[in-house]
């Protein structure tokens, strides 16, 4: 949370002590995007991200999809690929 900017860390903070349902759609988007902002900077975010974009790249997904596997397994499965890759030496890295 130390990369967030400071308006973010402050409505995450202020919402911690809120109890009520969030109603605004305004507000509930804001969240979205602090929320991926913030998985992003994990381990597991970035991997996910980058074995869905390998993925993607090497069409694998088309065979994930037609063999029915379960969506726990499809995203064990990409998060693997993405730790596979950030593994790697940024020398032999192509994607970022």
């Amino acid at each position: 949370m130390e990369n967030l900017k400071p308006e973010a860390r402050a409505l995450i903070l202020a919402l911690r002590k809120w109890k009520n349902k969030i109603n605004s759609p305004t507000l509930k988007t804001i969240l979205e995007e602090i929320y991926v902002e913030i998985e992003l900077n994990t381990l597991k975010g970035k991997a996910l991200l980058y074995g869905v974009t390998i993925a993607l790249r090497d069409g694998i997904l088309q065979y994930l999809n037609t063999t029915q596997e379960t969506i726990n397994s499809l995203l064990k499965k990409l998060i693997c690929i993405g730790i596979s890759y950030l593994s790697n030496p940024p020398l032999y890295r192509h994607l970022g």
